[in-house]
């Protein structure tokens, strides 16, 4: 397996896959339901090799509303993209395997919201019939300069006292 992670200044991604490996026919699909803004639907390209690294095919859905938090997408189901309608969603596609999530800084939104309605998506999906579903967040890029309130860690997460570093290849995290 290979587990890959990449940094820079404007995309923090993780990967594990199997290389060279296709998804095996009459093998039970991977099913995701990714919840976000217009950066989540980039996801399906992505997912597809992992998912067929493991020897399953893909069965991806979605909800999504460019531009929108997840408290925002928590209440306005059925507009947007995808199968808008999750509760439904969630009912009539489950088992899920796997129920993502895209936390957003925009419109002065905090991380405390953000993980409230990851985890009420979370919630319902397993009590929807996906008890086994495992939540993923998907991260966004931070601003260019590293200045937002997430990327300084400042605001709601202050109390961690992490420390914003720089290594050598101009990558950035936080100890």
């Amino acid at each position: 397996m290979i587990v890959a992670v990449a940094y820079t200044d404007t995309l923090a991604s993780v990967v594990a896959f199997r290389p060279n490996q296709t998804a095996q026919a009459g093998v039970k699909p991977l099913r995701t339901f990714p919840i976000g803004n217009s950066l989540t639907d980039t996801v399906n390209g992505w997912l597809k090799p992992v998912a067929e690294s493991t020897g399953r095919p893909l069965d991806f859905h979605r909800f999504t509303i460019p531009g929108a938090p997840t408290d925002w997408l928590w209440n306005h189901p059925g507009s947007g993209f995808g199968d808008s309608r999750y509760t439904e969603a969630f009912f009539a596609l489950a088992p899920l395997d796997a129920v993502i999530t895209q936390p957003f800084a925009g419109h002065d939104r905090n991380l405390e919201n953000e993980s409230e309605y990851s985890g009420k998506f979370f919630d319902l999906a397993r009590e929807k019939g996906s008890p086994k579903a495992t939540l993923y967040l998907y991260a966004q890029w931070p601003d260019k300069q590293f200045k937002d309130s997430w990327s300084q860690a400042k605001g709601s997460i202050t109390f961690l006292n992490l420390k914003p570093y720089r290594m050598g290849s101009g990558a950035r995290g936080f100890a």
